[in-house]
């Protein structure tokens, strides 16, 4: 019923199809906005819009899926090694108009696939490098092999696709056609193909086709880094069709470089009474290919030979010549140490033949001889061959000056150089007797004695006395004396004895100071009742003294002349005064031992942090330990004393600061020892011990590998050691005895006592005061007998009368 009609008519398609309109009879065409203005639409996607104006128009579309359109870039890089070819193809797909869901690549017959990986647009956002592939498969088509790898999504944009293949030789092949990894159906095809070699091959180009040469430089590192060293070939190609295979062919003739090793040999000869020992530091320099052995020519008369160095697998010997085998090839310098002995005749002064370590097979030797001795011994040369040149032990190798110091002080006496090998060399040692030296001396000697008016003697001795070496002070008393107490650095110790003498035993002077030794002794001898002679001697010594005084207080009743012996009486001090011991008396004294006792204390706290920041942590750590040893004394000096909070917290302080240095010490050394270790058997651990990995996963993996050791863990290990010590070191408790200084006081000096085992004597006569002598007994006899007579002269009288 309608007369006329007419519309617009429009034809879209979905995202991966493709519409050709084949027929289009009484339609006009018109443009996407026009149909979208009038139906009010807004398709984006329209592929034709039409207007008709009868009805009986006719309108025919042909629909066709969309194909992918692929542009690919190849980078192949070949690495041509004695034992292994390596290859790596890095594939870049440019895929437009529609998505893919694989990636498709011929690979080379008889090659081991080892890694497959892609990079898309999500990995390449997040900067991640190729994700492995595990599901890849591979077919043959057409006896081709073709690696198919799944993709995760539908793939539109930039993909990359990553083979490692390699392939096992026996030896490095002569010529070599260099296989191919071409990706299949793609549209246009680019790419590069590099060659490079291991260290000791050379390679170059015996034919190619399809390909064009370029500088190796300009070859593109592409996103995998594995195989980036600079190629030696390098060309470039372009294909324009489609293809089945790769267009291009590449020749190429591979060829084995000879070594050129060049050798370093340095001998460290240790020379003693009964051994002489070596160590050669052998240095080898390899330059063109790399080795995997190298052989040493070492004398047969030297035994416990021992090849040490990293990568060694094995060691044989042939007579004079070591074969050593390494576990992989090595190229550039490597330093390996060969150990021996060689017995000689103990206390003789025969010559010695220095064995001469060599590297055979090498294109050059030099090399350096060196004699390492300690006193008393002394090497003089006898004889040596013309290739050796006498140069100063300063002229070592710097590399090879770190092992010239020998163990327990030895030096580099004598050092030759050499250019060429086959040297000779006979050195002469001779001994020469040791000049025995001073261990111990007694710095000053202060003694005090009192004497009683029955000739009981009590005396105080006082020394100051500097050791380097004695454990003991050998004392020897007068005759029928007694020790009551003795202190070595103001703590009590047991004295022993040995024959007659006494043992006191002695610290180890820190820094050549003086330690103090006291102890108190008594003794008996006869003292004149009215009028005689007296002597006294003092202890012997075993070692020299230098400064001695000596006080004597004695009976206030006499009067004292004709002073003797070999101490010489001192006038230059106070007057001769009579003492009286009282109970005030005895307080000051008291007083004034206790403050030589608290000062004695500050000094060796002051001394303590001395040595702390000084760095001598065994001194220190002994001092501390005798510290606290005399503050735990009830009479040595500190029970008594009232420490304030100031003082408290410099011995925390102090207390801390040795744990810490202790704890630094230990872990130091334990870090050595594997550091060591480590050297010794080839591991890296360069940067381990400057800075640990961030984390509790990277401190635990560190402390797996044994390089970083607990701080923490070293202190508390040092605290419970310092526990243990002073539970089971024994307190003597101390027993101080104060002189009754009562008497005549007396003082005598003597300069340098250097007779050992000698006493300083003193004599004097005696005369008592109260006493008259002898003519006033026979006075008052005879007075006596007078008035007697008188009395009986006045009695008899009387009665006669």
């Amino acid at each position: 019923d309608v007369r006329r009609e007419s519309g617009l008519v429009a034809v879209r398609g979905a995202e991966e199809t493709s519409l050709a309109v084949e027929t289009a009879t009484d339609l006009q065409r018109v443009d996407n906005v026009e149909f979208n203005r009038v139906s009010k639409l807004n398709v984006t996607d329209l592929v034709s819009a039409f207007r008709y104006l009868r009805s009986t128009f006719a309108f025919a579309v042909k629909a066709e899926a969309v194909q992918p359109q692929i542009d690919a870039t190849v980078m192949q890089r070949l690495r041509v090694g004695a034992e292994e070819l390596r290859l790596a193809a890095e594939v870049t797909y440019n895929v437009k108009k529609a998505g893919i869901f694989q990636l498709r690549a011929q690979v080379p017959v008889g090659w081991r696939i080892e890694t497959v990986g892609v990079v898309d647009a999500a990995l390449r956002a997040r900067g991640n490098a190729f994700g492995l592939v595990n599901n890849w498969t591979e077919k043959t088509e057409a006896g081709r092999r073709v690696l198919e790898v799944p993709l995760r999504e539908r793939t539109q944009g930039a993909v990359s696709l990553l083979v490692i293949l390699a392939q096992t030789l026996k030896e490095a092949p002569k010529a070599l056609a260099v296989p191919a990894v071409h990706p299949l159906g793609v549209d246009k095809l680019n790419g590069f193909v590099a060659v490079s070699t291991e260290a000791g091959l050379s390679v170059k180009t015996e034919s190619f086709d399809g390909l064009s040469e370029i500088p190796a430089a300009t070859m593109p590192t592409g996103t995998y880094r594995g195989m980036s060293e600079q190629p030696t070939l390098a060309f470039k190609f372009l294909s324009t069709e489609p293809s089945a295979t790769a267009t291009w062919r590449l020749g190429i003739a591979a060829e084995q470089l000879e070594s050129w090793v060049r050798a370093e040999v340095v001998n460290l000869i240790s020379v003693t009474e009964t051994l002489v020992s070596g160590r050669a530091l052998v240095r080898l320099d390899i330059a063109n290919a790399p080795v995997k052995e190298f052989r040493l020519k070492i004398p047969l008369t030297v035994t416990n030979v021992d090849i040490t160095g990293a990568n060694i697998r094995r060691r044989d010997q042939t007579g004079e010549v070591w074969r050593v085998e390494l576990q992989n090839k090595l190229r550039g310098q490597h330093t390996f140490m060969v150990t021996w002995e060689q017995a000689r005749a103990a206390k003789t002064n025969a010559p010695v033949d220095v064995p001469a370590v060599e590297a055979v097979g090498v294109e050059r030797e030099t090399g350096s001889v060196a004699i390492l001795a300690k006193p008393p011994l002394q090497v003089s040369e006898k004889s040596k061959s013309g290739e050796l040149l006498t140069v100063d032990p300063r002229e070592l190798p710097e590399w090879a000056a770190a092992y010239a110091s020998g163990a327990k002080g030895e030096q580099v006496v004598l050092a030759w150089r050499y250019l060429r090998p086959g040297w000779k060399l006979a050195v002469t040692p001779q001994r020469f007797a040791e000049a025995a030296v001073l261990q111990a001396l007694v710095d000053s000697a202060r003694l005090t004695t009192v004497v009683s008016d029955d000739g009981q003697m009590m005396t105080e001795v006082s020394l100051s006395v500097r050791n380097n070496g004695r454990q003991f002070l050998e004392v020897e008393l007068p005759p029928e004396g007694k020790v009551w107490s003795a202190f070595v650095n103001s703590q009590p110790v047991r004295p022993t004895k040995q024959a007659n003498k006494l043992l006191l035993p002695l610290e180890q002077s820190a820094g050549d100071a003086a330690v103090p030794v006291e102890f108190t002794y008594t003794s008996q001898d006869r003292f004149p009742k009215r009028k005689g002679a007296f002597g006294l001697a003092s202890p012997k010594f075993d070692v020299p003294l230098k400064n001695a005084r000596w006080e004597l207080l004695l009976p206030p009743d006499y009067e004292y002349t004709d002073f003797a012996g070999t101490m010489g009486r001192d006038l230059s001090g106070a007057p001769v005064v009579t003492v009286n011991y009282s109970a005030t008396e005895y307080s000051r004294q008291e007083a004034r031992n206790k403050e030589l006792r608290d000062n004695e204390s500050k000094a060796a706290f002051g001394n303590l942090k001395n040595l702390l920041s000084s760095g001598k942590l065994s001194e220190a750590n002994n001092g501390w330990f005798n510290y606290n040893r005399r503050s735990v004394n009830p009479q040595g000096g500190q029970g008594d004393k009232d420490v304030d909070a100031e003082e408290f917290r410099q011995l925390k302080e102090v207390e801390v600061q040795l744990r810490r240095s202790q704890a630094s010490n230990l872990v130091q050394a334990q870090q050595a020892y594997t550091l060591d270790n480590a050297t010794k058997l080839g591991v890296n651990v360069d940067g381990y011990f400057n800075q640990a990995p961030a984390g509790k996963e990277g401190q635990a993996q560190a402390a797996q590998q044994g390089l970083l050791y607990d701080t923490d863990a070293a202190e508390r290990q040092f605290e419970k050691l310092q526990k243990a010590q002073e539970v089971t070191v024994a307190i003597v408790q101390p027993l101080r005895v104060n002189l009754p200084l009562r008497g005549q006081r007396h003082a005598f000096t003597q300069v340098l006592q250097t007779e050992v085992n000698k006493p300083m004597t003193v004599e004097f006569a005696a005369r008592n005061l109260k006493s008259g002598g002898w003519l006033k007994p026979i006075a008052l006899t005879l007075g006596a007998f007078l008035v007697l007579w008188v009395l009986v002269a006045v009695f008899a009288e009387r009665r006669r009368a």
